[in-house]
């Protein structure tokens, strides 16, 4: 199971958090990191796309944890915690996502809205 679909199945649980979004991106970090002392750009851009798309399924799980745990509040099954976290997780990823979308914008000067990320177009992810 990947990292997007983990995080969908704990969404639909209810039990998405913070720490495993962190863990997530610095997983994929970690991996697409270069291992040598030399910087590759495309690497790092690379590992930007890799970031931005893990973010964007991180929203999309963060969005149906929200609407579980809003509708398991109006049927009297939610903690008042779970129905103030849901929505601050859900902002928190959504702010990482136009700081990620920058730092691709400034690593690669070619990428501009209407671009698919380089990861897709070097490896033909769809």
């Amino acid at each position: 199971m990947t990292i997007a679909a983990s995080a969908k199945a704990a969404a639909s649980r209810g039990t998405t958090s913070t720490a495993f979004t962190d863990l997530a991106l610095n997983a994929y970090e970690r991996a697409l990191k270069p291992k040598t002392a030399g910087h590759d750009p495309d690497l790092s851009l690379r590992a930007l796309d890799a970031r931005l798309a893990l973010l964007h399924d991180t929203l999309d799980a963060r969005a149906e944890s929200l609407r579980v745990v809003r509708r398991r509040a109006e049927t009297g099954y939610a903690a008042t915690l779970d129905l103030q976290q849901a929505p601050a997780d859900y902002h928190a990823t959504e702010q990482l996502i136009p700081a990620t979308e920058l730092a691709i914008r400034r690593q690669d000067p070619r990428a501009h809205h209407g671009h698919e990320p380089l990861l897709r177009r070097v490896f033909a992810v769809a």
